[in-house]
């Protein structure tokens, strides 16, 4: 059987290097099959794209020939799809080990995958940024006479660390692992079998024969005809299983990451000892950690000798989400605690969040949201900034974490009139003290909301991020902005939206969208419009901050 995947009305066959091969999420398409089977069942046929069946759309058999269509849609993924084709129950395709990897990649129209990763470096950033504004930030550390013992570190150890050795044990027993090739210049006496290459070397250059001493038998006849002469050494291909792949080195490169933490940790509890040496309580506390710690760099280090790592280079990053991390049981489920662990190590290290890197639209509405804080907390900020709601600090979320997700409300105080929200909640409206804003119709919660509070003055614009750039996606969300410039107010039932604008990674096709909603002087004379804002374009906070200042917030 071979199996192509159909670009543009034309077939591209998926043996091979596919290293250029790439599809896009959130797209439809067709992978054809073609087999000489004249008993050929297509029931039997069973098509695997990392270990997800896809059902077969056509099926025809002529003279013999079977002809297979299967119609495949990747979700909201960045990474590496796997096919494979079964018949019967056993492999087909690819019919050598080795398995094919087919890279799905942002959509073009709206992110590329350096843009999907620009995000996350952002996130990661600013949210260290606005954590060191946070007086969460005070509470991560516990000093006495100059030593500092970081607690929401050590608490990460104790909540994820055996889940973590579990999942490392659980995979060594059946390791990911890929077939090596090598070829080495071995004497002609120990060759074991030529290969094509190895024997077409040998015939074209007769000028480097030297007498043989010793023929193998298998090359005895040969020699007869050279009169003794043949090659003194051979390439030979030598085929190795190696655990050396990515996921491997992904778990090495973690491991590591822990141990490094875990090694500071006992170095600072150490100097704790000897610093507490007045405080028999603290410092019978800080015995018990370390030995508690101590403990844990020894599974570490025993981790570490696992026979599966010790060729295996280490990951320094994770750079991109494999299937295997996402699907396969034992690694998905250390890739999930690496997500849980770098949660709460993220605002005070160079990690990035746990974000939903398969779903990307989630990812560009906290990038924008970050983005504009960030922004506006360099231009306008006083000794009022305050990003405290945005973290948590507490044993059931595994030290610090980042609040940022959906249904869950989320402050960054700017200065003493401005803040900025996240997901805030209007509730319906009740005529009381307690509901300054509401909804009179039912509850609310935009993405973005920026809000100045003057006296009794409250002004508010909100921002909403729509990912996919499509001409019905943006209509639909024009309309919910026009529901929430209506139906927020006030006690006194006044309207406090002055503005509402969504925003997307790139300009809209359509061209009615662009010549109406996307001018500056359109947008600043209604409130109303679409902003584009994408990583590494300045120019749309640029643009934004002119549509506050238009409407008084700044």
């Amino acid at each position: 059987m071979n199996l192509f995947i159909e670009f543009n009305g034309q077939l591209t066959p998926l043996e091979g290097d596919l290293s250029e091969l790439c599809v896009h999420e959130a797209t439809k398409y067709a992978i054809h099959g073609f087999e000489e089977n004249p008993d050929a069942v297509l029931e039997d046929y069973q098509l695997m794209i990392s270990h997800v069946p896809i059902e077969p759309c056509l099926f025809q058999k002529t003279e013999g020939q079977v002809k297979i269509k299967w119609n495949w849609e990747p979700e909201f993924f960045s990474g590496l799809f796997y096919p494979e084709l079964y018949y019967q129950g056993k492999r087909i395709w690819p019919s050598t080990k080795k398995t094919n990897g087919v890279m799905v990649d942002a959509d073009a129209r709206k992110l590329t995958r350096e843009h999907f990763m620009q995000m996350i470096e952002d996130i990661a950033r600013i949210s260290e940024i606005l954590f060191s504004l946070s007086p969460a930030y005070k509470k991560t550390t516990i000093g006495r006479k100059g030593a500092k013992l970081p607690l929401a570190q050590l608490e990460l150890l104790n909540e994820y660390l055996e889940q973590i050795i579990r999942a490392v044990e659980q995979i060594a027993k059946n390791p990911r692992k890929k077939l090596n090739s090598l070829r080495n210049e071995i004497p002609l006496d120990q060759v074991k079998q030529m290969d094509e290459q190895a024997l077409l070397s040998l015939l074209t250059n007769p000028g480097k024969w030297v007498k043989a001493n010793q023929i193998p038998d298998s090359l005895k006849r040969l020699a007869q005809r050279t009169q003794g002469y043949l090659f003194e050494s051979v390439n030979e291909v030598q085929k190795r299983v190696s655990f050396d792949t990515y996921e491997n080195a992904f778990i090495k490169g973690f491991l590591l990451k822990i141990l490094r933490l875990t090694q500071q940790l006992e170095g600072i509890l150490k100097q704790s000892l000897n610093a507490l040496s007045q405080d028999l309580i603290q410092k019978s506390i800080a015995l018990r950690n370390l030995e508690k710690v101590t403990e844990y760099r020894k599974a570490l280090q025993n981790s570490l000798k696992l026979p599966f790592l010790q060729e295996v280079k280490p990951a320094e990053h994770l750079q991109e989400v494999t299937v295997t991390l996402l699907k396969h049981p034992a690694y998905r489920r250390l890739h999930q605690n690496y997500l849980k662990f770098l949660l709460g190590l993220s605002p005070i290290g160079l990690e990035t969040l746990s974000l939903s890197l398969e779903r990307t639209y989630q990812l560009y509405e906290y990038w924008c949201f970050l983005k504009i804080t960030e922004y506006f907390v360099q231009r306008y900020q006083d000794e009022s900034v305050d990003a405290s709601t945005l973290f948590t600090v507490s044993p059931e979320h595994g030290g610090i974490s980042l609040r940022l997700k959906h249904g869950e409300e989320s402050c960054v105080q700017i200065n003493k009139n401005l803040k900025i929200y996240f997901q805030r909640h209007y509730n319906h409206y009740a005529s009381n003290d307690q509901i300054k804003t509401g909804s009179y119709s039912f509850l609310m919660k935009p993405d973005i909301v920026v809000e100045k509070v003057e006296g009794n003055q409250r002004l508010t614009i909100i921002f909403d991020p729509k990912y996919r750039v499509g001409s019905d996606t943006i209509k639909a969300a024009l309309g919910d902005m026009h529901k929430y410039k209506d139906a927020l107010v006030d006690k006194d039932l006044n309207r406090v939206v002055q503005a509402a604008f969504i925003l997307v990674p790139n300009v809209p096709s359509e061209f009615a969208i662009q010549e109406r909603y996307l001018p500056f002087e359109y947008k600043s004379k209604h409130g109303f419009g679409v902003c584009v804002l994408r990583p590494g374009d300045q120019s749309g906070l640029e643009e934004i901050e002119k549509l506050i200042k238009a409407n008084d917030l700044l």
